[in-house]
């Protein structure tokens, strides 16, 4: 609860009744469980992030994959012909419905040990990655415009 108090305590408090989806990242770069190791290796190459979200055929999203995890696995396995993203070790990150308020976002990110969450619509559909960051630079564009 302090480390949470410490986080909420210099928001100011507009920030912490908006919902997720005003302050989330829309635009992400997101894996497919049917990527094959080597075109995982290409994208991730492309698109720099430490985690990407893994969706399944349908769209929804069953984990991300870490960068760190990605690379173990390719080193110690090789590019095997007919691997996919789903034979790595997805992780798991906290959950948050596009209309869920900041504070409570904060607040479940904060207990998860995370430091970003995902946000999906009622089909589990990846709408947008939430971090401490965006919700801290919320806050310093709102303290620069006086609000």
């Amino acid at each position: 609860a302090d480390e949470i108090n410490q986080i909420k305590a210099p928001l100011p408090p507009h920030i912490l009744t908006q919902p997720a989806r005003a302050l989330m990242t829309v635009q992400i770069d997101q894996l497919s469980t049917k990527d094959s190791i080597a075109d995982t290796l290409q994208y991730l190459n492309q698109h720099r992030h430490s985690y990407y979200p893994v969706a399944d055929e349908e769209g929804k999203t069953v984990g991300v994959l870490s960068r760190e995890h990605f690379y173990d696995y390719v080193q110690t396995k090789g590019l095997q012909e007919g691997v996919t993203v789903t034979n790595m070790e997805l992780e798991a990150i906290p959950v948050v419905r596009p209309d869920t308020d900041i504070q409570i976002c904060l607040e479940t990110v904060i207990r998860s040990g995370s430091n970003k969450l995902l946000v999906v619509d009622q089909t589990d559909t990846l709408t947008g990655i939430l971090t401490i960051r965006d919700v801290l630079g919320a806050s310093v564009e709102a303290q620069k415009a006086g609000l």
